[in-house]
């Protein structure tokens, strides 16, 4: 793969181990994303699978950030993310609207399922917020 890509002109560059500030903008990006994670799961104590879901979900939300608009028309919203790019199409299921925020004694399997909707959904709240400033 890389002797191919090679061919065509394609470098890899890596950044080195332990060195998030020459990453830039992804660096960024990721500390950002850390940061509402952590403040979206709170005090929540959530299974493996559950975590699992959640960080899931975020990297389905970061992985849709446009990089590059396809076209200069304004009336056409689609742009070329690195969801494109992993999976040839846009992923992108968004939290339901509107989920219950619970406290997580003794929870029923519905009740985790809403507990883990809601942490995607204050991500998400939270992303969308920063993000769109970021833009500015």
């Amino acid at each position: 793969m890389v002797e191919h890509a090679a061919t065509h002109g394609t470098e890899f560059v890596f950044i080195p181990p332990r060195a998030p500030h020459f990453g830039g903008l992804w660096e960024a990006a990721v500390k950002v994303a850390k940061h509402l994670l952590i403040r979206a799961i709170g005090s929540a104590l959530l299974s493996k699978d559950e975590l699992d879901a959640i960080v899931v979900e975020v990297e389905a939300i970061l992985n849709t950030r446009p990089i590059v608009a396809v076209t200069t028309n304004p009336n056409y919203i689609q742009a070329i993310s690195s969801a494109h790019l992993q999976a040839g199409r846009t992923i992108g299921a968004l939290p339901p609207v509107s989920v219950q925020r619970v406290n997580d004694d003794k929870l029923s399997y519905l009740s985790r399922w809403r507990l883990v909707s809601a942490v995607k959904e204050r991500f998400w709240t939270s992303w969308l917020r920063e993000y769109l400033l970021s833009l500015q």
